[in-house]
């Protein structure tokens, strides 16, 4: 009998990936929860879309609660060192300038309110939400509060409100304006095509399928010509620049988006839709109320004022009091105390040079982030996943906000504080963020690197 020696069998090596740290999940905790819960308020103004949360003073009690959690939090990744980025800087300057300029303001009131009140309290949650991140699981919990939010108004407006007999838009809502809402659905549905097309949990993703239409219901209803040049902007963005989310995915949420508008839009919508290149034939061109003769005017009191401004939240004041048209009044004519419909006219009118500068400081540094976090798609591809999201987003708020008074809305900086967290979790992680012109480069360590499979972002 012959003895077969068999050869040894060594099984090949599993191929060792690089664990991706901006992935590790600790989940859901108090902390982001009073977040979720926070934004749902301060933006989606749940307690105002059913009045029988008020009592419960949701938005200050998830501010006091977040406040308490993060206090009391040893987790090394949640610590204010961690909010060092310029853009945390130039939120805080636009706060501290509000208060250096009170004792100059035009009406000291409107600005002292501004400055103790909504504002201070935004100023104060971005720092918190920027602190409390801890990966970028963190960062999608936070815009599924978001998107959550947005969808649940624009469900209240399909449902609650009309647009009249013989009319075609709709003339108000809780808290915001029909521009206002319009710009802030632009900016949650870069969000719900992320949900939508991304590996998430199946709740996730029936929030999009059923938030898309409802978003784009409520826009149409808005008739917001700034909102649909901001919706236009995104579109092209998405499909032009955007590598996230795939050709055939982006191109058929944008079939569905113009499948959506076609069906619901009025003749009076797209005529009013017309007008944005036919200047001319819109009242905001010719009359001394319009948007064109209220940004000269606010122009005006930046020239007049070009240190310290009118006073935080005295563009209003200005108007009664600083305008050309306010020598009416002598003659009991009275005189619109009107917005100023441009959240950049309104900050540098209201703040001053400085305070421009901080808001376009803040702006322009957001972008910088996420496009530097973006550059790192090679080495881990869940930075690109939510980072160009947000930069959609945020380019069509932004853009939006270019005919909107929301220079201190919430919404900017809860858009800004999510595109900061997105970058702290690259920094923390144990790598800088990519300077932009080169290619990114962890940073050296003793340890070895970590070993685990990938896993997908949801």
């Amino acid at each position: 009998m012959h003895t077969v020696s068999l050869p040894n069998v060594i099984p090949a090596a599993r191929p060792q990936v690089r664990h991706d740290p901006l992935l590790s999940d600790r989940g859901w905790d108090g902390l982001q929860v009073c977040l979720a819960v926070f934004i749902l308020t301060a933006i989606g103004r749940l307690h105002q879309l059913y009045p029988q949360l008020q009592p419960l003073k949701p938005a200050m009690l998830s501010a006091l609660g977040a406040i308490a959690y993060f206090a009391n939090d040893g987790n090394r990744l949640r610590r204010l060192r961690t909010v060092d980025f310029r853009t945390t800087w130039f939120v805080v300057a636009i706060l501290a300038w509000i208060a250096i300029g009170l004792p100059t303001s035009i009406h000291r009131r409107y600005t002292w309110e501004l400055l103790t009140g909504d504002f201070s309290k935004t100023v104060m949650m971005f720092v918190v939400i920027v602190a409390a991140v801890r990966s970028l699981r963190d960062v999608e919990r936070l815009m599924l509060a978001y998107l959550a939010s947005a969808v649940i108004y624009a469900f209240v407006v399909v449902t609650r409100f009309n647009v009249g007999a013989g009319g075609w838009r709709l003339t108000n809502l809780y808290s915001y304006d029909p521009n206002d809402f319009a710009t802030w659905a632009v900016s949650a549905i870069p969000i719900a095509l992320h949900f939508l097309t991304s590996r998430g949990k199946p709740s996730h993703r029936l929030l999009a399928i059923a938030g898309l239409p409802l978003l784009i219901m409520a826009f149409v209803k808005s008739g917001s010509r700034g909102g649909f040049v901001a919706l236009g902007v995104t579109v092209l963005y998405l499909l032009f620049f955007g590598r996230a989310i795939a050709f055939r995915w982006k191109a058929l949420g944008i079939a569905g988006i113009a499948l959506t508008m076609s069906l619901t839009a009025s003749d009076q919508f797209w005529a009013q839709m017309r007008t944005i290149v036919k200047p001319t034939e819109d009242y905001n061109m010719t009359s001394e109320t319009g948007r064109m003769e209220i940004w000269k005017r606010g122009v005006g009191y930046l020239v007049s004022h070009p240190v310290m401004g009118v006073g935080g939240a005295n563009f209003g004041v200005a108007e009664g009091t600083l305008s050309a048209l306010a020598w009416r009044q002598q003659y009991g004519i009275g005189v619109k105390r009107t917005a100023p419909h441009n959240s950049y006219i309104q900050i540098a009118s209201e703040l001053g040079f400085p305070g421009i500068i901080f808001l376009l400081g803040a702006i322009g540094y957001t972008y910088v982030l996420l496009h530097r976090v973006r550059r790192s798609e090679k080495e881990f591809p869940s930075a690109l996943q939510l980072s160009e999201p947000l930069t959609a987003s945020f380019f069509g708020f932004t853009v939006g906000a270019f005919f909107l008074s929301f220079a201190y809305s919430s919404i900017l900086y809860v858009l800004i504080a999510l595109a900061t967290a997105t970058a702290k979790v690259w920094k923390v992680s144990g790598h800088a963020v990519p300077p932009l012109g080169g290619p990114s480069r962890p940073r050296q360590s003793g340890r070895a690197p970590h070993i685990a499979e990938p896993s997908p972002l949801h």
